[in-house]
């Protein structure tokens, strides 16, 4: 009877498995918020796209093809972002485009001849998601935003989130 109130103890103490993973979505707002509204460029075609939520930090890039500005901005990224891609799991941040491109077109154009190896925002679902990319929003493109998963801001000045994420 001892040992059956001991088992009681320890199983009542301990959080199984499930739970810490539900807790665990549920403090990652980023994550939460974008699932389901990506894509991404894969082997050449766009395909539906999911986010890790087993980053430190997001990366929200506010861009668009038609803007010169952006070009050297998307450079520098797609250079840090491979060397965060090379960590695999435990790499430390995603990045996910929030384009200004008007069209799906315009917007799979970019994602190609950027060289972007991260998902972006489906043009239909930007409305939806408007709360989290509204964060940090200076009005001006290209704009970076860095995010801990729980939504809350680290930082919107580009050379400060730049040099964050090439550590």
């Amino acid at each position: 009877q001892l040992m059956s109130v001991f088992i009681l103890v320890i199983a009542l103490a301990v959080p199984s498995i499930g739970e810490e993973k539900s807790k665990e979505k549920k403090s990652n707002k980023v994550a939460t918020s974008l699932n389901g509204k990506l894509i991404e460029l894969k082997d050449g075609k766009i395909s539906d796209a999911k986010i890790p939520s087993n980053v430190d930090y997001y990366v929200l890039y506010h861009s668009a093809s038609w803007w010169g500005g952006c070009k050297s901005v998307t450079k520098q990224l797609v250079s840090i972002n491979e060397k965060n891609n090379k960590l695999g799991d435990k790499k430390k941040f995603q990045t996910v485009l929030v384009d200004y491109d008007r069209t799906a077109k315009g917007l799979e154009g970019y994602l190609k001849s950027s060289k972007m190896s991260w998902p972006a925002i489906k043009l239909d679902q930007k409305k939806s998601v408007s709360e989290l990319t509204s964060l940090g929003e200076t009005g001006f493109i290209p704009n970076i935003v860095l995010l801990k998963p729980d939504g809350s801001m680290v930082s919107n000045k580009r050379n400060e989130v730049i040099k964050k994420l090439s550590e």
